[in-house]
């Protein structure tokens, strides 16, 4: 289902209200629905279902709009575990069925951490990722509070912002090294649950956060083409007989490498043993490539299932539900996610899960390991801050850099590279719906701003006469040279 705000145009005044749309097809049939967002913006300020940062209240506009689209998507995966069709007016009803529960049953809770943990309540069902950051706020706050000996309250968050804020970040500077980027991460989730708890009546107030500065990076640790390549023909850690002796006598990797072992369901499974065996690096290195060549997050490797992978006579894709969004995406099937499609589907049933389960912290860690062990050894450099201060300026080895964001940033800049799409093509492809959010994944590669040198290039003399030479050669030749010529010529060109 698609969730997008669009406006209704008024010509007797200068603004517009915002309404989410909510639209699904179902047996052929389109459908679609409208919930009010209860904020009006200038339509100049409106485009492509984004709200310009110029717009009045923009911020206020924006938390209601996310806390209704957060609420919606909640809504759909309720009613896909009720076994219900999600249509837009079903989804409509149960919306309004919620927020008159709200109004009228939900009592008014004026303690912080009552409060904190019913909010925590309404995100159940959302990614691991997003869930993560919350639990890891709740824990941070907790440690201030024992740290400051001053108990956390509405009102000391709300009438005292800046001095709260001011404090908290120095505890998160000081006692817990955390940097400036995920401090923010970590104020946008506090700015989230206050915003619920103003809606909820809890607080009359609703205080804003100011948001620490942040380096910015111009090259972001990814797999370049020929690195994702070195990383498929490493075959060093795959499972054999043989080869798994090796690894065994070597008590280096004898600490870090398992043997993983997946039922196969399918009919045909006992044609493949009836179970497939990989190492845990071999899953590592496989998840990483799956996510440099479709451009999933990570969070979506865990529900994918062989099932979802299409195909007609012309074309052959994958096609998931993407976690974070709940929108789905479909990417051209690859040499390299066309073969580990191969080795991770045979033998399984249709709704078996592609991969092995395996969990972000025990992927992050093993990737590293895995790149370090097969020399991933290319120098960048990450730097960050923490307050105004800049750390981890030195350049550091890709592998320890590398993390399991590192596969989407390599697909979108490899398909950037290739140089035969435009940014809207890419953008489908990889799922993401503003280019602010999609430009967060491009990284400037090494020699790309060297290029500007060659602006204005002046053409030598001797350059004129190369070309001139070149134009009766190609006269001389016959057709079938001719073509031949232009074939090889394009092919080096697009090198």
């Amino acid at each position: 289902m698609k969730i997008n705000p669009i406006i209704k145009l008024i010509r007797s005044s200068n603004k517009s209200p915002i309404f989410i749309r909510l639209r699904d097809k179902f047996e052929g049939k389109d459908y679609q629905s409208t919930i009010s967002v209860g904020k009006e913006v200038e339509p100049k300020y409106f485009n492509n279902g984004s709200i310009s940062s110029r717009a009045q209240d923009f911020h206020d506009i924006n938390e209601v709009i996310n806390s209704i689209t957060t609420e919606l998507r909640l809504i759909l995966t309720e009613l896909k575990r009720e076994g219900k069709i999600p249509l837009p007016n079903l989804v409509k009803y149960r919306y309004n069925e919620k927020i008159k529960q709200k109004k009228f049953d939900t009592p008014k809770i004026k303690s912080f951490w009552l409060a904190y943990k019913e909010w925590n309540e309404t995100k159940r069902g959302l990614s691991r990722g997003y869930t993560k950051t919350l639990i890891t706020l709740g824990n941070r706050l907790k440690d201030f509070e024992v740290d400051r000996e001053i108990p956390i309250s509405f009102e000391y968050t709300t009438t005292s912002t800046q001095l709260f804020q001011s404090q908290f970040q120095n505890f998160l500077w000081d006692n817990k090294k955390l940097t400036n980027g995920y401090i923010n991460k970590l104020l946008a989730s506090l700015g989230s649950f206050l915003h619920y708890s103003h809606e909820m009546g809890y607080i009359t107030k609703k205080p804003r956060f100011k948001l620490n500065g942040t380096p910015k990076l111009l090259e972001k640790p990814f797999l370049r083409s020929d690195e994702v390549l070195k990383l498929f023909n490493s075959e060093k850690f795959d499972y054999t007989e043989e080869n798994w002796k090796k690894i065994k006598r070597n008590k280096k990797y004898n600490r870090h490498l398992i043997l993983i072992n997946q039922e196969l369901l399918g009919k045909n499974s006992k044609n493949f043993g009836g179970v497939l065996t990989i190492t845990n690096w071999e899953l590592v290195r496989f998840i990483h490539l799956w996510c440099c060549s479709v451009g999933c997050r990570f969070g979506d490797v865990a529900h994918f299932r062989v099932s979802d992978f299409s195909f007609d006579r012309e074309k052959k894709y994958m096609e998931w539900i993407q976690q974070k969004t709940n929108r789905r995406n479909s990417v051209p099937i690859n040499d390299i996610s066309g073969f580990i499609f191969r080795k991770f589907s045979r033998g399984k049933k249709l709704e078996q899960l592609l991969f092995p389960p395996l969990s972000i912290q025990k992927f992050n860690k093993h990737l590293k390991l895995v790149l370090e062990e097969l020399n991933f050894n290319r120098t960048i450099t990450k730097p960050r801050m923490r307050g105004s201060i800049m750390i981890d300026e030195k350049p550091q080895e890709l592998h320890q850099l590398i993390s399991s964001h590192s596969g989407r940033h390599s697909f979108i800049t490899n398909t950037i590279e290739l140089g035969t799409m435009d940014y809207k093509t890419i953008m489908s492809l990889s799922g993401h719906t503003t280019t602010s959010s999609f430009l967060g994944y491009v990284s400037v590669l090494e020699g790309q701003r060297e290029k500007v040198s060659k602006l204005y290039q002046l053409e030598t003399s001797d350059e004129k006469d190369e070309e001139k030479r070149l134009v009766e050669l190609y006269k001389k030749i016959n057709d079938t040279d001719k073509k031949f010529l232009m074939g090889w010529l394009e092919g080096q060109s697009n090198k």
